[in-house]
């Protein structure tokens, strides 16, 4: 499958989560993404993409979700990202 990336508004969001998924990385690192064996990182992805209205998800989704207020378009971005940390931690235990 290839993504037509001439398409401005989808090169656009993949850059944004691109970015947001660079923003976390450098934040917290890999090693720490490791960590979340428990599916912490989907839980969380998962509490953003659905607005919170859930009844699980680490606390720490659900602080962020409350702290920042963030507009809808940003927690999707953060969610997608939060899926790729996801991806790529399977990934790395596939490696190791």
């Amino acid at each position: 499958m290839t993504i037509d990336l001439t398409n401005i508004r989808a090169a656009t969001v993949l850059e944004e989560v691109a970015a947001e998924r660079e923003k976390q990385r450098a934040k917290w690192g890999d090693a720490h993404d490791d960590g979340h064996t428990d599916e912490a990182l989907v839980d969380a992805a998962v509490v953003l993409a659905t607005v919170g209205d859930i009844p699980f998800g680490p606390a720490w989704a659900f602080e962020l979700f409350e702290r920042l207020r963030l507009d809808r378009r940003r927690q999707l971005i953060i969610a997608a990202a939060l899926l790729i940390a996801e991806v790529e931690r399977l990934d790395r235990l596939e490696v190791a």
